[in-house]
């Protein structure tokens, strides 16, 4: 039975893997949280600042524990002790060169409380198309075509968010 389901979860990951790619992300299947663990940790350049949501699978596989121990600074709105220094930690989160998250599905479900009608994940040619602005086109269009030359060069792992290039 418990190769029934171990099967069966990997089905439903690699069904998954595709439509994520479908969608333009890249995706991995891995058979343990140590493996699953690791490859995050390989992504996060050393010494670069790593925040975090409220994903319950990131804590589980250790991946908290392990920016905490590692050479990397971690905000952790979790460790405040007031409501404020919460608040600051996670201003300072949003701003950090590395956030880790998670999503639950390709579909999101509007989140009344937080005022969204509607909530969804666009590849870039679906958001260019959506934005009103020309302003804000620009906008996307300058940040895309940053991170396709810093991806072509191999420095989007290595490039802090904010450095200026040289």
């Amino acid at each position: 039975m418990q190769e029934l389901m171990q099967k069966r979860k990997e089905q439903l990951a690699q069904a998954t893997i595709t439509q994520l790619r479908r969608r333009g992300f890249e995706a991995e299947w891995f058979d343990t949280a140590a493996q699953a663990r690791e490859a995050a940790l390989q992504l996060l350049p050393e010494g670069c600042t790593v925040a975090w949501g409220g994903s319950a699978t990131i804590r589980e596989v250790g991946l908290t524990q392990a920016v905490h121990a590692g050479n990397w600074t971690a905000i952790d709105r979790d460790l405040a002790r007031t409501p404020e220094e919460r608040a600051d930690l996670h201003r300072r989160g949003l701003l950090s060169d590395w956030y880790l998250m998670s999503a639950n599905s390709f579909y999101c479900k509007p989140q009344s409380e937080e005022y969204f009608a509607d909530a969804g994940f666009y590849k870039f040619h679906e958001a260019y198309h959506l934005l009103k602005f020309n302003d804000e086109r620009q906008i996307l269009k300058k940040a895309y075509y940053e991170y396709s030359e810093m991806r072509k060069n191999k420095e989007f792992l290595r490039r802090k968010f904010g450095e200026s290039k040289s």
